[in-house]
């Protein structure tokens, strides 16, 4: 017997562009067929097409970041959404120029944005029974340690690490927007709608059912986006440094200095000098 509902905690969550718990919007459905879209690129040619990504990335990190914290700040107001939306929009674009122009930042985004990626997975899988009565900060935690960790091997180890980092990404907005429209998706930052307490006043989480078969669809796509990206699209060539940032490699032709042609009538010019 539950003190509390799943019902209950449901009415007191945030209203998001990103959850269709509350019914699908005309915003969150443009939003999600966009995150189809890209994603299924970036699962099979993410590495292929870096500068693309970089902004894809930039814009998703940057946009997703500052639409939360509005629909954190303005939750109880009616047009909340709306808020989300520009925010997301403006946000995104701000941060996927940056990231774009500033190569070493790109390069760590990308690699940072999979960590995220992947704490929200082990967050909705089995990371929120860390801490019940505050999932929160487990994935705050999450997303900072896995998110630098990301970081700094993309740094190190580049290419392996960046078509590693697109094909995870790649995979799991691309499954977010089947999630979207199919139902069921949790949402890693508000797991309150799926929260009840017991008899005893712990908090017990009912997870939909359906996250598992999401979390098999991403992982089966990454497989498949590592397999392409390293066996065809990304196989050959050095994309992030190529033409993810406009740096070419200047080819510089030197001209070999050649002795003077002997001239029959004068004989050797150098015995001359």
């Amino acid at each position: 017997m539950r003190q509390t509902t799943a019902d209950d905690t449901a009415s007191d969550t945030v209203e998001s562009l990103f959850d269709s718990a509350k019914g699908i919007k005309v915003g969150g459905s443009i939003l999600a067929i966009v995150a189809m879209a890209v994603g299924a690129v970036m699962v099979v040619m993410g590495y292929r097409l870096f500068r693309a990504t970089l902004f894809a990335v930039g814009f998703v990190a940057g946009g997703v970041g500052v639409a939360m914290i509005v629909e954190h700040v303005f939750d109880d107001k009616s047009w909340v959404v709306t808020a989300s939306w520009v925010a997301f929009v403006v946000g995104g674009l701000i941060c996927g120029s940056i990231v774009v122009s500033l190569y070493s930042l790109g390069i760590f985004i990308a690699g940072a944005a999979a960590g995220v990626a992947l704490a929200m997975m082990i967050h909705n899988s089995f990371g929120y029974e860390i801490y019940p009565s505050h999932p929160q900060v487990v994935l705050i935690v999450l997303c900072i340690v896995l998110g630098i960790l990301g970081g700094v091997l993309t740094i190190k180890l580049e290419k392996p690490v960046l078509i590693v980092s697109t094909s995870l990404f790649g995979a799991a907005i691309l499954v977010w927007g089947v999630g979207y429209f199919a139902g069921d998706f949790p949402s890693s930052s508000d797991l309150r709608e799926y929260a009840s307490k017991d008899i005893n006043g712990d908090w017990v989480y009912s997870i939909p059912d359906a996250w598992w078969g999401y979390l098999a669809g991403i992982l089966v796509l990454f497989v498949l986006g590592l397999f392409v990206q390293f066996r065809k699209t990304g196989r050959d060539g050095v994309y992030h440094k190529s033409r993810a940032l406009g740096h070419r490699e200047e080819n510089v032709q030197y001209v070999e200095a050649q002795t003077p042609p002997r001239n029959m009538r004068y004989g050797d010019p150098v015995s001359h000098v």
